[in-house]
């Protein structure tokens, strides 16, 4: 995804660090609006999910983004 981004002339931020368990899975919803809130609204973003249980710790964090959204996953259900 970052090869991909970057062909496009853009740079790819993760804007949260992966965790010392190895994971950068966002935990709750606190953590997720936490995260949100530190960032412009009005930027892009790309929101990459991995395991459907934690979609809703970014839901209220993403309500009031005014940029485009982009959610990208690799599961299936």
């Amino acid at each position: 995804m970052t090869a991909q981004v970057a062909n496009l002339g853009h740079e790819l931020v993760r804007v949260h660090p992966v965790k010392p368990q190895g994971h950068g899975f966002i935990a709750s919803q606190r953590e997720g609006m936490d995260i949100f809130a530190a960032l412009d609204p009005d930027e892009p973003l790309i929101v990459a999910e991995a395991v459907w249980q934690y979609s809703h710790h970014v839901l209220a964090g993403l309500i009031s983004h005014r940029g485009p959204i982009l959610t990208v996953a690799n599961w299936s259900g």
